[in-house]
């Protein structure tokens, strides 16, 4: 629910919402594999996102997707895997069109 609410956030460009709403749903998520990597993607992807909107180069969001891009709990899922390598191509190329991780 956590995950759900803080995507919806960022939609609305509530970005602190939307990181709080992230970083409680990693509590949620700390036993299971696929979401300790699906989570904090999440929640980079509105690092990102927030720093772009702020006029910042979002490094530190295309940061923690390239590193957890290639998580082997990450490359055990491939639609994170493949996602998570879409997303890091775009945020290299300063694109704003990223693709979610939550299915709503």
């Amino acid at each position: 629910m956590h995950e759900k609410s803080g995507f919806l956030l960022a939609i609305e460009r509530r970005w602190d919402d939307s990181v709080a709403a992230y970083d409680r749903a990693l509590a949620y998520a700390a036993d299971e594999s696929r979401g300790q990597v699906k989570v904090p993607l999440g929640r980079a992807l509105v690092s990102y996102l927030s720093q772009r909107d702020a006029g910042r180069d979002g490094q530190e969001g295309a940061d923690v997707t390239a590193r957890l891009a290639v998580d082997p709990r990450t490359l055990a899922h491939q639609d994170l895997s493949q996602t998570a390598q879409a997303n890091l191509e775009r945020m290299r190329a300063g694109r704003f069109d990223l693709i979610p991780y939550e299915i709503l």
